[in-house]
């Protein structure tokens, strides 16, 4: 069965390949404007990361820059040194891909179907404008003035 469960941030383990490379910067700057919004997946049979590799590198990236967790981080304090934070971070478990082939053509999958949807460009624009708008900045989207313009 399929579940969200909350596990120790430096407990998580990345799959042994993962050849999708991370813009940790827009990462990080969307975790600090909208929180961590997306749970990472992880494979019951081997216990390593299906899905979330970039997020799981931007919030270690948070945690060693000693900022405060982005919202949907739980924080258990160390009892002895407050200054010692456990972050738990939400993981989708109950998932079992046993063979490694299969494993690793979700992973790839998991990245690249996005990616092949593209953008209606009208659309696109309309979106970012109204963003704009509303908000005056584009932190965190992916997208800055420049693709405005």
């Amino acid at each position: 069965m399929i579940s969200v469960d909350y596990i120790n941030l430096d407990d998580i383990v990345e799959a042994d390949s993962n050849p999708k490379d991370h813009d940790l910067g827009v990462l990080y700057q969307s975790m600090k404007r909208f929180g961590f919004t997306e749970p990472i997946m992880m494979n019951e049979h081997t216990g390593k990361l299906l899905a979330g590799h970039g997020r799981l590198q931007a919030l270690k990236m948070i945690k060693d820059n000693g900022e405060t967790a982005p919202d949907r981080i739980e924080v258990e304090k160390d009892i002895e040194d407050e200054k010692i934070e456990t972050w738990l971070v939400p993981v989708i478990t109950g998932i079992s891909i046993e063979n490694v082939g299969e494993a690793q053509a979700y992973l790839l999958a998991d990245n690249r179907i996005t990616e092949l949807g593209g953008w209606k460009p009208m659309d696109l624009m309309e979106s970012l404008t109204d963003i704009l708008e509303e908000t005056g900045k584009l932190d965190g989207t992916g997208y800055d003035l420049e693709d405005v313009e």
